[in-house]
């Protein structure tokens, strides 16, 4: 989907920046299809996030029928809470936490913010036109 905005943003700029002008209804065409192609990047988006969220509460339950306690999922989620996380690998114990940009900047704010920003881009071209 970034591809999809990065060529009509493309396709836009040279509209508009071009020699030859071209007519004000096909810049609002183009900002209009990536309005449409930013909003079905967010369902897309927020769809696949439910799916994450569901296999990886689905695989922490599995842990829990598992012999000896297997916690690779259930640690991955306190490691990804910021949280740090103890690992013994032949009798060494390491200490493994997500540096603090890691935790401030989650992966998930950061997409609905490249959303938003893309969405905020066309509104604004479109207006402008």
């Amino acid at each position: 989907m970034i591809v999809v905005n990065s060529i009509v943003l493309g396709a836009i700029s040279l509209a508009i920046g071009g020699d030859r002008l071209l007519p004000v209804f096909f810049t609002r065409g183009l900002s209009l299809v990536g309005i449409v192609a930013s909003l079905v990047w967010l369902h897309a988006h927020r769809r696949a996030s439910q799916y994450n969220n569901y296999f990886l509460w689905s695989a922490r339950e599995l842990e829990t029928y598992l012999a000896d306690p297997v916690v690779t999922i259930s640690r991955g989620a306190t490691f990804s809470e910021g949280n740090e996380v103890v690992l013994t690998i032949d009798g060494e114990k390491k200490r493994l936490r997500l540096s603090w940009f890691a935790r401030i900047a989650k992966t998930e704010s950061f997409s609905y913010f490249a959303i938003a920003a893309f969405l905020l881009l066309y509104i604004a071209l479109l207006l402008r036109l």
